[in-house]
């Protein structure tokens, strides 16, 4: 019992480090659209502004989009993949082309 008696006590009578981390937590469900109790600090100390971070957009594909992207990295894959070995071809005398195996 005396353990959860000095948990109570921390959180009712929290340091400095604690006491900001709880004013940028409640700060952050605030900006979710969540409202909490006062935190005990004066609202000079809260951070304002934007997150941190700001959200990722992200849109779908169309089938149309889909399909073009497909298509073209087919063809430069094919292109990369045909024009090596030509290229290594043409180095070659065509007597030792035909005699190798």
């Amino acid at each position: 019992m005396p353990q959860q008696n000095s948990e109570l006590e921390k959180l009712s009578n929290p340091d400095a480090a604690t006491k900001a981390k709880m004013v940028v937590f409640a700060q952050c469900m605030r900006d979710e659209g969540q409202d909490f109790a006062d935190t005990g600090t004066d609202a000079a100390a809260a951070p304002t502004g934007p997150p941190a971070t700001a959200p990722i957009e992200r849109r779908t594909l169309t089938e149309t989009e889909a399909v073009s992207g497909a298509l073209a990295s087919t063809l430069v894959i094919g292109a990369l993949a045909g024009l090596y070995p030509a290229l290594r071809a043409a180095r070659l005398a065509p007597t030792e082309a035909a005699s190798s195996p």
